[in-house]
């Protein structure tokens, strides 16, 4: 049997070495997208202005403080319930600075879940809501030995390595042959059946939801 693919509009599995990751400045960071984003997202609101408030928030996003450490939620709320978020930042902290950036500006909200398929993954983040879009900025790799297991969050991707940007998947099934070729980040702490729900909704061609389930909005709850 074939197996699903998940990128920008698809995953796809392109075998490369696990990466080293070390928190570092936006610019080290990131690289220019491959993609030109949209002027505007689907929710309406500028990618520009997007990208600059993670660029502004970046570096004050940290992960210890004065030795103790500093811990982020993200709550997405959503049509059929909330899904509540937790982070790997000893793992790939800027792809979790990233996430939590564009959730505190207001990224995802109103976008949706343009693509699920049962015991695979639920993907979202898409500005232009067909799975083509992206941030405005790519995030260079940090592949890392987190499994991809029921309820992991990693993101998505286009065939290079350093293609990763807004979109993100949560696993629903336990698609290990993705292990180590995307960068899992984080995992459903509470609300995985939400994600059922989301999942079991009827799809069109292209795993297209018929009426996709839209994030109403993403919370970032600091500790």
């Amino acid at each position: 049997m074939k197996r699903p693919m998940l990128g920008l509009l698809g995953l796809l599995l392109c075998a490369s070495p696990l990466l080293a990751a070390e928190p570092t400045s936006f610019s080290e960071a990131t690289r220019p997208p491959y993609v030109t984003p949209p002027v505007k997202s689907t929710n309406g609101k500028a990618l520009a202005d997007m990208k600059a408030k993670v660029e502004k928030e970046w570096d004050g996003i940290v992960f210890n403080k004065d030795g103790k450490p500093v811990t982020y939620l993200v709550t997405l709320e959503t049509d059929k319930g909330d899904i509540e978020i937790e982070f790997f930042p000893q793992d790939a902290p800027n792809h979790v600075r990233s996430f939590i950036a564009l959730a505190d500006a207001g990224f995802f909200d109103g976008l949706n879940f343009h693509r699920t398929i049962p015991n695979f993954v639920i993907q979202g983040g898409c500005p232009k809501g067909d799975g083509s879009g992206g941030p405005g900025y790519c995030l260079k790799p940090e592949f890392n030995q987190r499994p991809h297991t029921r309820g992991a969050l990693s993101m998505a991707r286009a065939a290079p390595t350093d293609s990763a940007g807004s979109q993100f998947f949560v696993c629903h099934g336990d698609p290990r042959f993705l292990d180590g070729k995307y960068t899992v980040f984080g995992q459903v702490k509470n609300g995985m059946d939400v994600v059922d729900q989301i999942v079991g909704q009827p799809t069109a061609p292209g795993d297209r939801p018929l009426n996709p389930v839209k994030i109403k909005k993403a919370t970032v709850t600091k500790n």
